[in-house]
């Protein structure tokens, strides 16, 4: 309830008080006002919707700034995370966040989808939204009532890849690579930095993320026992691999006299660009190249692996926390199993 304290300087206090809710206390020059101020308070929160004023006009636009100035800093795919912030802000960003309405999410996750986008990418988007009412919620400690986006249904994602990359593939890829510097060269254009090749063999070899060989420091790397460690890694945790002697032998042509730093000096984002202009030009000739993903290299490397680790070993060269989770990417030949029954 609304208690009311008349102060010397003839101020009044006013306070309300409901279980659930936090007291609210404001002083206003006389009791008439105090009253104006304090009953629709009081009546708002026995109804069960009042909000503290910080969330109460809060668009979704500014609770995305917040989120991305406070909270998406901390995770490693910040980038991705506010580009998708920023369309999420064009698309509900004039909607107070307290009242954005689950049908509007579920309308949006339709036209995505009509788009052409896959469920994933959809999902992504939605999860994100999320993202941005939890982070706000547990970590700034906003009151807002409800996650909307909770009550989405998400797509069905697709099923798991199961696409293998044989040898052949990889010879195209890096041939394509070899004539598109040529050409650049001809044409006068920045000198290629040559780095695609054991880029790209070196994933085949160890199963290492994109952003693993990008961040990888010579000083990390010991080619004497064969050993690359890893100390920031997607999962959050550090690891140490072991490095096949063809994997050796890429990372010496790379580091060459170098004595610290970076391994490739090709950035990440340098090698998707390389990755994609060579699938394209291979794709002329061998048009099933275009089927072929980046990140199916490393399911083909773990498929590789397994056949020469156990399943520990496995999981600690490819970081899979789960060992459940390898069965996304062990994909093995079944000609290759049946032969092993006989």
């Amino acid at each position: 309830m609304a208690t009311y304290y008349e102060r010397g300087d003839g101020q009044v206090e006013a306070t309300v008080r409901v279980a659930g809710y936090p007291p609210q206390r404001k002083t206003w020059s006389s009791k008439t006002l105090a009253k104006q101020w304090a009953e629709p308070i009081e009546a708002a929160m026995r109804a069960g919707t009042w909000q503290e004023a910080e969330t109460k006009g809060l668009t979704v636009r500014a609770g995305i700034t917040v989120y991305k100035d406070k909270i998406a800093p901390r995770y490693k795919d910040v980038s991705e995370k506010c580009r998708i912030c920023d369309v999420l802000a064009k698309e509900f960003g004039d909607y107070a966040m307290a009242h954005l309405p689950s049908a509007a999410i579920a309308a949006y996750r339709d036209r995505l989808r009509a788009r052409g986008l896959g469920a994933s990418t959809v999902n992504h988007h939605i999860n994100q939204l999320s993202a941005v009412y939890t982070g706000l919620v547990k970590e700034l400690h906003y009151k807002l009532p409800v996650n909307p986006a909770k009550n989405v249904m998400r797509l069905k994602p697709p099923p798991a890849r199961k696409q293998r990359v044989k040898q052949e593939v990889i010879e195209w890829l890096v041939a394509a690579n070899q004539a598109s510097n040529k050409t650049r060269k001809k044409l006068g254009g920045r000198p290629p930095i040559g780095e695609f090749e054991p880029w790209l063999r070196l994933a085949l070899e160890s199963a290492m993320r994109r952003g693993e060989q990008a961040a990888l420091l010579i000083e990390n790397v010991d080619l004497e026992a064969q050993t690359a460690e890893l100390p920031d890694t997607k999962t959050g945790d550090s690891r140490t691999i072991a490095l096949s002697s063809k994997a050796v032998e890429c990372l010496r042509k790379v580091i060459g006299t170098r004595k610290s730093g970076k391994v490739f000096t090709l950035t990440k984002e340098g090698f998707k660009t390389a990755y994609r202009r060579a699938r394209q030009d291979a794709a002329r000739e061998h048009p099933e190249v275009k089927r072929i993903r980046y990140h199916d290299t490393r399911r083909e490397a773990t498929s590789r692996l397994a056949k020469k680790l156990d399943i520990i070993e496995l999981g600690n060269q490819t970081g899979h926390k789960k060992l459940d989770t390898l069965r996304i990417y062990y994909r093995p030949d079944p000609a290759e199993v049946a032969k092993k029954l006989g």
